[in-house]
């Protein structure tokens, strides 16, 4: 049997051989001819291909951006042709090869829009936190929302914690239970995310003056971030501090008109669904930063209320002694040189 005359090599072959196996110069010398249609498609792997999706599948820098020099080249095939197929975008997510798809967004023609299986779909399934900044952008409102739920029903927190970096709309608690959305994300946000999570959750309200001068309501919605931040257990990024969490969010414009004295009670008395504040819940050293910023002397509260005596020479104010205890305890502790007693404390 005489066996079959090969088929001879057209450039589009070549071209698409030459990405396959990363030839940088052999690719640029096809396409200097430029006898060569860089929108050819091709089956690879069962799918109608471009060059420019099988470069993003093969990365390499070099070759993405000598086809992005050709001015015929549309970087939306196969899908505006083949509306089942992707984009060398959406694929460049799908594969990890971020600085591909960083390129493919920069360029004002890439449609991260209009796509059956959208780009935000892509980045949220595969938790690509990493180019949610350059995409935001490039997104509809429409998307942005899809790319948040979608992102939360995959529970890919680190895009969720990227999306609120960005700006994205969210709701305190996901995926329709009472988990705490700040809980799930807190590790992988920033401290001005962190201020943001708090501020669409706070246990009281800010609102204009009642008849009796109040600024401040209770949140009847309150679902219970502030008390979640607070507990021991949450875990931050290892660059974040609650202290410095803390003191950014009582500086935060919202509380412009609260006084200081008066928003931090409302921090450090408000109480979590067991009914304890957040200040006997806290972790030793929050709670010893609350008592500094707290408490005069890191020790003394002020009773609410006017000065008990005013002279010439004086002002009295009363105070509740928080430190009072801790003294006594180590008075007698340092006198008797033992272990206290329940009843020697009390004496």
């Amino acid at each position: 049997m005489v066996p079959p005359i090969p088929r001879e090599l057209t450039e589009e072959d070549k071209l698409f051989q030459a990405v396959k196996d990363r030839n940088v110069d052999a690719l640029n010398a096809i396409l200097k001819a430029g006898k060569v249609n860089v929108n050819a498609m091709r089956p690879v792997d069962m799918i109608q291909s471009t060059v420019l999706y099988v470069a993003a599948l093969y990365p390499c820098m070099a070759i993405v951006q000598s086809l992005l020099a050709v001015p015929t080249i549309d970087v939306n095939l196969p899908n505006r042709i083949h509306k089942n197929a992707t984009t060398p975008l959406m694929r460049s997510i799908q594969k990890g090869n971020l600085d591909i798809a960083d390129v493919l967004i920069s360029r004002h023609d890439t449609m991260c829009n209009a796509v059956t299986d959208s780009v935000a779909t892509e980045v949220a399934s595969y938790n690509r936190a990493a180019i949610v900044p350059k995409l935001w952008p490039r997104l509809s409102p429409a998307l942005r929302a899809k790319c948040m739920s979608e992102a939360l029903k995959a529970e890919s927190f680190e895009v969720v914690a990227a999306l609120i970096e960005v700006g994205c709309n969210f709701e305190v608690t996901y995926n329709n239970s009472d988990a705490l959305l700040i809980a799930a994300v807190a590790k992988h946000v920033t401290i001005q995310g962190l201020v943001g999570l708090l501020l669409q959750d706070l246990p009281f309200l800010v609102v204009d003056d009642d008849d009796d001068g109040n600024i401040i309501a209770d949140n009847p919605e309150y679902m219970g971030s502030w008390s979640a931040f607070v507990l021991p257990g949450l875990r931050l990024s290892d660059d974040v501090r609650k202290e410095v969490v803390i003191d950014t969010l009582l500086s935060h414009a919202t509380f412009h008109r609260v006084p200081r004295q008066i928003l931090l009670e409302q921090f450090v008395y408000a109480k979590d669904i067991h009914g304890r504040t957040a200040f006997d819940t806290t972790e030793t050293s929050v709670k010893e930063h609350l008592q500094r910023l707290f408490f005069f002397m890191q020790r003394y509260e002020f009773v609410p209320g006017p000065a008990a005596h005013v002279s010439a020479t004086s002002v009295v104010r009363l105070a509740y002694d928080h430190g009072i205890c801790h003294q006594v305890f180590h008075e007698l502790a340092d006198q008797l040189n033992v272990c206290l007693t329940l009843k020697q404390f009390r004496q």
